[in-house]
């Protein structure tokens, strides 16, 4: 959680953008590489609010169900279709993401559409499996 905050502390920081920190609870994740990766995804879309969005806010919701970590990251900005390919907002910077998340054991959920924001969840096991 103090991870999550400091990140939106630097983007407010840099980018002039404000991200609302959430939390349903303690979210602990105690696996290293898993906490590793929501951070990594979770700067990601950050930046892509920041560059496609057309806004400077941001909300991030965090909770636990189950053995999961579940991450929420939603914005009010300019949405976009999230069945185009190529190199916009649902280009190769959340295939990634959502390949990362795959490979761990969790999923990624995009709703959005033009002009409507946009709301991605992250799901990812707390422990790595194994």
């Amino acid at each position: 959680m103090a991870t999550v905050r400091w990140l939106a502390d630097q983007k407010r920081d840099q980018h002039q953008m404000e991200v609302t920190v959430e939390a349903d609870g303690p979210v602990d994740v105690p696996e290293a590489g898993v906490r590793a990766l929501l951070y990594q995804a979770l700067r990601k879309l950050l930046f892509n609010i920041v560059k496609h969005a057309g806004t400077r806010a941001a909300t991030v919701r965090l909770a636990r169900q189950g053995a999961d970590v579940v991450v929420v990251v939603e914005d009010t900005g300019d949405g976009f279709n999230p069945d185009s390919s190529g190199d916009g907002a649902a280009g190769f910077g959340l295939f990634s993401v959502r390949e990362r998340l795959e490979l761990a054991g969790g999923c990624l959920c995009i709703v959005s559409e033009p002009g409507g924001g946009t709301r991605i969840t992250l799901t990812a096991p707390a422990a790595e499996a194994g």
